[in-house]
């Protein structure tokens, strides 16, 4: 698991090494879907207080939030954006994988899409 905020999503000469590296059909694979990655994580850093992301494969990236009344983590895999991302709610010991509204993307941007799905789901 590598932790995608003590990296960067951008590549450059100096820190090559510290750039994750994704499968290539994976939808973090370009720059411009890094950047709607980049706008989504922004939007819920004004939603928690705590938000970390890691890298947890080369085609699965998990941005996990807590706040006082638990932890919850998107999971953004290999079947996103085609998908919407699995969200999983953690309280009181019990996770619990949470049934989500359908995913609507067609019109939007990722970032636009995940923003406007965000704000229809109980979390």
């Amino acid at each position: 698991m590598m932790t995608l905020e003590q990296t960067t999503l951008n590549s450059d000469n100096n820190a090559a090494s510290q750039v994750p590296t994704f499968d290539a059909d994976y939808w973090l694979s370009t720059q411009e879907n890094k950047k709607e990655f980049a706008a989504i994580v922004k939007y819920l850093k004004t939603e928690f207080e705590n938000v970390s992301v890691f890298q947890l494969n080369s085609s699965t990236v998990e941005v996990k939030m807590s706040d006082a009344e638990g932890v919850y983590k998107f999971v953004f895999d290999k079947t996103f954006p085609d998908s919407p991302p699995k969200l999983f709610a953690q309280r009181k010991n019990e996770v619990k994988l949470k049934s989500v509204p359908n995913w609507n993307i067609e019109g939007k941007s990722i970032s636009e899409a995940f923003i406007h799905f965000y704000n229809t789901i109980e979390i």
